[in-house]
């Protein structure tokens, strides 16, 4: 499997698309039952085949991922052969933990000028190690989650403005 497969939940709801794609391997509802009772290993692999081209389906729609610690912000914009990171550092003296924040506009506008001496904000890039979708894949699993351009522009912003008022 290059992803994970399916929860129940997933499956069930892919109910349509799942028989589509037995049908495309020549299996009809009556071959899948026989299948579950008398090959569980063949049926299993069908599931990882089927739970692989959703899971890449999906992660190929991807285009930005957050991820956040106490002190530490990190916004990715997926390209189709790189990725774009604005990481933002806060210091701890600041007192502000970035995951109590609903977006980085509301990060932003709560800070106090006094805060900025404790902010470092970096842009850097890298180009894909691995297939797209597998790399978004392992990001998400080490707690990236899917968010909106506007987390990332905001930051790109400050950086292009050369900045860090807002």
């Amino acid at each position: 499997m290059k992803f994970r497969r399916l929860t129940y939940e997933e499956l069930e709801e892919r109910t349509s698309q799942f028989i589509k794609f037995l049908a495309k391997n020549s299996i009809d509802t009556s071959q899948w039952s026989e299948l579950l009772e008398t090959k569980p290993e063949y049926a299993r692999k069908l599931v990882d085949d089927f739970s692989d081209l959703v899971m890449e389906h999906t992660l190929n729609k991807v285009e930005f991922l957050e991820h956040r610690t106490d002190n530490d912000l990190k916004v990715y914009k997926l390209l189709k052969t790189k990725v774009i990171v604005i990481h933002l550092q806060i210091g701890e003296k600041t007192g502000l933990n970035l995951r109590r924040y609903a977006s980085v506009a509301n990060l932003l506008s709560g800070l106090e000028r006094d805060m900025w001496e404790a902010i470092r904000l970096n842009i850097y890039e890298y180009k894909y190690k691995r297939e797209r979708a597998q790399e978004i894949f392992q990001l998400m699993e080490s707690e990236c989650f899917i968010t909106h351009k506007n987390e990332f522009a905001a930051l790109y912003k400050l950086i292009q403005n050369g900045s860090r008022a807002t």
